[in-house]
């Protein structure tokens, strides 16, 4: 099944909001400069030659064909949530709840249409896998159930010594690769997104202002911020969900804006930036950047930034438990 536009027309598909990286366009000639963490490596270019992947959000069919219906709604929610973003820099109030909804699906969109974010979902639904497979180990009834569906399937009978095998790969699925398939990462970005929307929409709101354009954003841009562990209110699974109190979100609108939302009280907007503020901000984001950086000018400083933060180690969500196999996304 394909989307009856033109397909070809669609291969270099953005990672980052080509309309999003035009805010961070520097004069004079309205380049994005992009700073690469492994290997240090300085490109700049116009906002529709960065960030791009060839068919990122695409599936192909048995036939060589490609539905690119995700690019497509990608760019919708572009084309509504870019205007409120505009307004926001501009210092102007959102006017009414269907343009903060645009912006808030528009936000949801940058943080989980990432490469990040489609490996985190992948180890999700493969430590679901694990999981679901020691509890089939576990127990006689629920293992022999399943062997049986499993004989019945391939159409061969496992010999005992078959049987003690696999069950043992089932409790302990360190040897195991868990490819999950490209269509299933596309489904949980798509759910993933409507349920961060919601939670945005709900959330707090105000926009920050630096006097100079210093404000970077990245290949990852959308920052959870939660306090360390040990000044929570409590420390479960549930601590790193959206709806964590504790929860703050920012968001660069522009090299000198940024978008701060909270569950809990936040400043005016319109207030200013620390030089503190600021600098946490930039080194967050490198840190939590996959691999590109993405800036209003070249700076030296912040090369040597980059080189400095490159292998420390990004914050992740916590995963249920451990994670045992090797995981794998088709790109």
């Amino acid at each position: 099944m394909t989307n009856k536009s033109p397909a070809s027309k669609k291969t270099s598909q953005h990672v980052v909001a080509k309309g999003y990286l035009l805010q961070f366009a520097g004069p004079p000639k309205g380049h994005v400069w992009t700073y690469f963490k492994e290997n240090g490596i300085i490109r700049d270019g116009k906002p529709y030659q960065t960030a791009k992947r060839r068919h990122f959000y695409s599936m192909e069919d048995a036939d060589g064909n490609w539905d690119v219906r995700i690019e497509d709604l990608l760019s919708e929610i572009e084309s509504a949530g870019l205007p409120v973003l505009r307004e926001l820099i501009a210092g102007r109030d959102i006017k009414n709840d269907a343009d903060r909804k645009a912006l808030a699906l528009f936000i949801a969109a940058s943080l989980f249409r990432t490469n990040a974010m489609r490996q985190l979902n992948a180890e999700r639904h493969a430590w679901s896998r694990e999981a679901m497979m020691r509890d089939i180990a576990s127990s006689d009834e629920k293992f022999n159930a399943a062997i049986v569906r499993l004989e019945e399937v391939e159409g061969k009978k496992y010999s005992e010594e078959q049987r003690h095998g696999l069950r043992q790969s089932m409790r302990d699925s360190s040897n195991y690769i868990f490819e999950v398939p490209k269509e299933r990462t596309l489904e949980m970005m798509l759910l993933g997104m409507e349920y961060a929307a919601g939670i945005f929409f709900r959330m707090n709101w105000s926009v920050g202002r630096c006097q100079q354009p210093v404000l970077i954003t990245s290949d990852n841009p959308v920052l959870q911020i939660l306090p360390p562990k040990g000044q929570r209110a409590s420390e479960t699974i549930a601590d790193e969900t959206l709806e964590n109190p504790n929860l703050q979100i920012t968001f660069p609108l522009a090299p000198d804006r940024l978008l701060v939302m909270a569950w809990r009280k936040v400043p005016p907007t319109g207030f200013d930036l620390t030089d503190r503020q600021i600098a946490g901000e930039n080194r967050t984001r490198i840190i939590q950047a996959e691999n590109e950086v993405y800036a209003y000018a070249e700076s030296e400083e912040l090369s040597a930034l980059i080189a400095e933060l490159k292998n420390e180690a990004p914050r992740r969500a916590a995963l249920p438990g451990p994670l045992k196999s090797e995981v794998r996304v088709p790109k």
